[in-house]
């Protein structure tokens, strides 16, 4: 399911059905741009938060084997980076590259597949 980084709301289960990831308490970075917000992860069933980051894209895709999601971080130069976020440890891995607005697209066998507009 892809999620467009204009989205001020997204919800995605894991494809194991064990976590859901929330992205919300979106704002624009700027008039008419994509959208800033935070995602949180939790077990399926749970209310407690397991992860919780800011300044992501609702953008974000999980991986085939439920073990991390992919997703766009915004900098201070308002460009995005793609991080991927293990689960459920919440260790965070920042791939090199600078982008403009990445919609990610899938995640399988290690590889994120996405566009940078």
């Amino acid at each position: 399911m892809n999620i467009s980084p204009w989205n001020s709301f997204a919800k995605q289960e894991s494809p194991n059905g064990q976590y859901v990831a929330v992205f919300d308490d979106a704002m624009e970075i700027a008039m008419g741009a994509p959208m800033r917000g935070t995602m949180t992860v939790r077990q399926k069933g749970q209310q407690k938060p397991l992860i919780e980051l800011p300044d992501v894209s609702g953008s974000f895709v999980w991986s085939s084997d439920s073990t991390a999601i992919a997703f766009p971080r915004w900098t201070m130069k308002s460009d995005q980076r793609l991080c991927i976020l293990r689960v459920p440890t919440g260790q965070i891995e920042e791939i090199d590259g600078r982008f403009d607005v990445l919609q990610l697209e899938s995640f399988c066998g290690g590889r994120v597949v996405g566009v940078d507009s």
